[in-house]
């Protein structure tokens, strides 16, 4: 198995992002968001040891994803455009504030 079929795809599609891997699916609405962050462990250099996490509630609602997954950066990408928010793959860490979704934003955000 190679580094990419382990570590998943992620995907954000319409108001969904969605995450596949080898350790388990999922999808949580856009609206649903709460908090969007990042956090390591020790297990690397030779397994993912580093993830973006989506919190959708208190309890039950942690969502995460490996950072080393197929289609991370560009979904991303697409989040903070959703959002209105700055990001790029090194620091991101976005609050979600707004409900939005993966599509062009139809109105600009005054900063």
């Amino acid at each position: 198995m190679n580094v990419s079929e382990y570590s998943g795809e992620l995907r954000c599609s319409e108001d969904v992002i969605t995450y596949r891997s080898s350790a388990g699916d999922w999808s949580v609405p856009i609206a649903e968001i709460r908090i969007i962050g990042e956090y390591t462990n020790t297990d690397g250099p030779y397994i993912d040891d580093y993830f973006f996490v989506f919190l959708t509630a208190p309890e039950g609602g942690w969502h995460q994803a490996s950072f080393y997954a197929k289609g991370s950066d560009e979904t991303l990408a697409a989040l903070s455009r959703s959002l209105g928010a700055r990001s790029n793959a090194s620091s991101a860490i976005l609050s979600n504030t707004k409900r939005g979704s993966c599509g062009p934003r139809t109105s600009k955000v005054r900063n």
